[in-house]
């Protein structure tokens, strides 16, 4: 996968979570009646803490590694948080997998940042473009290599009437009758 599409499937990710996240607390209280405060408090800290921790991956890790470079103290809170980060994820990297990969281990302080990447381009696509989602291309290693038969050409109305039958397939044959006269 290409970094572009890759960070383009992310940015529609976050948007998405943020949406979910923003209209749930469009009114909290009424949020809280509907799923209960334990479930309330889950969405909290599941969906709202990854929304948090991608915004500030890249911050933290800049502030890290500029207070390493100029010889400053690393304030013990930002490397507690790095820290706790990264226990959970070898954790459950370890927990989840039979054999856990290498990279799998080894790249979780890489791949943070590039989230919060993802996130800023979802926060100016949530303001500026609300209803853009960006597509990505899916399926590699199903597509063939083999060129295709070009397909015959279609009468206006062979084309019409293929469109027809394709747009209402899943609906009952009595539904299909009564909108194609058919």
């Amino acid at each position: 996968m290409r970094f572009r599409h890759w960070c383009a499937q992310r940015t529609r990710w976050m948007k998405g979570h943020m949406q979910t996240w923003l209209l749930l607390m469009r009114d909290p209280l009424a949020t809280i009646r509907d799923m209960g405060l334990a479930r309330f408090l889950g969405v909290q800290v599941t969906l709202g803490g990854s929304l948090l921790a991608s915004m500030l991956h890249a911050p933290i890790m800049i502030f890290l590694l500029a207070s390493a470079l100029a010889g400053a103290p690393v304030a013990s809170w930002s490397a507690g948080l790095l820290g706790a980060g990264y226990a959970s994820v070898l954790l459950a990297a370890i927990a989840t997998l039979r054999r856990p990969s290498w990279a799998a281990l080894v790249t979780p302080p890489l791949y943070w940042p590039l989230l919060s990447l993802a996130m800023i381009r979802a926060l100016w696509e949530l303001k500026l473009r609300p209803h853009h989602w960006a597509k990505t291309p899916h399926g590699f290693a199903l597509q063939s290599t083999a060129p295709s038969a070009p397909a015959a050409p279609l009468s206006l109305h062979a084309a019409a009437e293929a469109r027809a039958r394709s747009r209402h397939a899943h609906r009952p044959a009595s539904v299909r009758q009564s909108w194609t006269g058919r």
